[in-house]
């Protein structure tokens, strides 16, 4: 990366004055956060707080990610590390006077899964620090094989199945069976956040109970989504001309088995 392209951001320490310039979102995923920006299409200077010293700053631009700086990361580097913290804090600012360079290229949805895909491969090798490979104890992949069978079992007893899978809470999913060959993918990005914001919703509204399930209906698809812990929903897209019901019927029939499953 050449001088003129590296980061024009900076970290400095975060203290409450940060709040009163635009806003604090408390709790949030890096992935969580950057899909809600793009969706609103803002243009924004973000500060980020996660555990412990993790600090970072990003620039958004009508919702695109710009610039970033964390530590002695900039550009992709730094946004792609700050995607791999658990939870954090945003402080949005005042936009800079100067615009920041652009030195991030890749869209939100590329910056997510590349972000995550670090983030795996960093806790395997933790994991493999601590576990011998060829020990009994590391389930790991025939519980994924597992998933995903029984993910391929669950679509075979619905009718008219384009994509079905298991996604976490961070738009990534975990396991898939998608016949039609649809971007699971994107589908699983954007209602990652669909599903927090509904959840959100649902929980200002007293006496309701627990948010169970969504169903979004289009010209030519059913998209159901339903809860299976905190952390993982299903999402079934179904043509039009299966049966709703169906559909219903053999999510609620796998619910416990998934949820042991995850």
């Amino acid at each position: 990366m050449g001088d003129e392209e590296r980061s024009q951001l900076s970290v400095e320490p975060l203290d409450s004055g940060f709040s009163q310039n635009g806003g604090v979102l408390r709790g949030f995923t890096m992935p969580g956060l950057m899909q809600l920006v793009e969706t609103d299409q803002r243009t924004c200077l973000v500060e980020i707080k996660g555990k412990g010293l993790q600090r970072g700053t990003i620039y958004f631009e009508g919702g695109e990610p710009v610039d970033a700086a964390s530590g002695s990361l900039t550009g992709e580097d730094a946004a792609l590390a700050m995607i791999g913290w658990e939870t954090v804090d945003a402080f949005f600012l005042e936009e800079p006077a100067d615009k920041p360079t652009r030195t991030i290229e890749s869209t939100i949805l590329g910056l997510i899964m590349e972000g995550m895909r670090i983030k795996d491969e960093q806790n395997y090798d933790s994991l493999m620090d601590e576990t011998d490979r060829d020990s009994p104890k590391n389930t790991g992949g025939e519980q994924m094989s597992g998933l995903k069978q029984m993910v391929k079992d669950i679509a075979d007893e619905m009718d008219g199945v384009i994509a079905i899978g298991v996604v976490g809470m961070d738009g990534i999913t975990v396991a898939a069976h998608n016949p039609t060959g649809a971007d699971m993918d994107v589908v699983s990005a954007k209602f990652a956040m669909v599903i927090k914001l509904v959840e959100r919703s649902v929980k200002d509204l007293s006496n309701l109970g627990n948010f169970e399930e969504n169903l979004v209906q289009t010209a030519n698809a059913w998209i159901l989504t339903r809860f299976l812990d905190k952390n993982y929903y299903l999402a079934c897209i179904v043509s039009r001309d299966g049966t709703l019901g169906n559909v219903r019927l053999v999510a609620k029939k796998y619910l416990e088995q998934l949820q042991r499953a995850i």
